[in-house]
């Protein structure tokens, strides 16, 4: 059974927007494992757009 749990990175964005998810696989010589990335946009101002990437590491 798949566990769900509610995300709050990027909270303290004013507004957030989900805009893709990607799975990052660690490279032979690399230690981490894999992570999973997600960006949101966001936008500041009125009118300045912003994107925040963020990412989760495999348990």
């Amino acid at each position: 059974m798949l566990a769900s749990r509610q995300l709050t990175d990027g909270a303290q964005l004013p507004h957030r927007e989900p805009e893709g998810m990607a799975v990052l696989l660690p490279g032979p010589a690399d230690s981490h494992r894999p992570r999973l990335a997600f960006g949101l946009a966001s936008i500041r101002d009125g009118s300045t757009r912003l994107a925040s990437i963020y990412y989760k590491e495999a348990r």
